[in-house]
């Protein structure tokens, strides 16, 4: 009976520190195991094809789940006649209904967007995301010519920083910055280490950046 008793104690102990090691672990790497949502690309009208495969090869490199679309009209319900444009509020409500909880969707286009900005009812933008929303919006209409690509790139990385949880950031360099109505896409150059942190929590990657 001694004997019984004591193997089912030395059984129990062990048992005790099984568990507690997992739970060490398991908090040491609190996204393994993980996998970041699902990046959908979804070019609105017609895009330069280059456009649409540069920016997924180098999404791919910060996340594994990247899809491509094929390229749908832009609503009509989205057009403001009076300036010529199309709402970005507008088309993020038409772009959310497409995306699960576990994706973001992200609009590409090379119209011009708006958006109501304090007591300006229609102003001109560049890109739209909320914070922790599930969709946004990018136009290659305002960036530069002679490098819209890149540029391009850029803006699609801080509109889905956005729906990330990412706010503006102060530092300069970083693809954050608050644009202020201008365009300073050539003088950021990545995501800084603080914003950086917070992606690498939602599973993704900067090993190849």
């Amino acid at each position: 009976m001694r004997r019984l008793i004591l193997l089912l104690v030395l059984i129990h102990i062990y048992s005790c520190n099984g568990s507690t090691e997992n739970a060490n672990s398991r908090e040491l790497n609190p996204i393994e195991n993980e996998t970041p949502k699902s990046i959908i690309i979804q070019p609105l009208g017609k895009i330069p094809s280059a456009y649409i495969s540069y920016i997924q090869k180098e999404l791919y490199r910060l996340n594994k789940y990247v899809v491509v679309e094929n390229s749908t009209p832009l609503p009509t319900s989205c057009f403001y006649k009076t300036r010529n444009r199309y709402r970005a509020d507008s088309l993020i409500k038409f772009l959310q209904k497409r995306a699960t909880k576990d994706q973001i969707i992200v609009g590409i286009t090379i119209k011009d967007i708006s958006h109501t900005k304090g007591k300006i009812e229609d102003y001109g933008i560049m890109g739209l995301g909320f914070v922790n929303g599930n969709s946004c919006i990018a136009s290659s209409f305002r960036l530069a010519s002679n490098n819209r690509m890149e540029q391009l790139l850029k803006l699609v990385l801080h509109e889905i920083g956005h729906t990330e949880g990412l706010r503006h950031c102060e530092i300069r360099s970083c693809f954050m910055r608050d644009c202020g109505g201008k365009n300073h896409w050539d003088e950021e150059t990545g995501f800084c280490k603080n914003c950086k942190g917070v992606l690498t929590k939602k599973a993704w990657s900067f090993s190849n950046k």
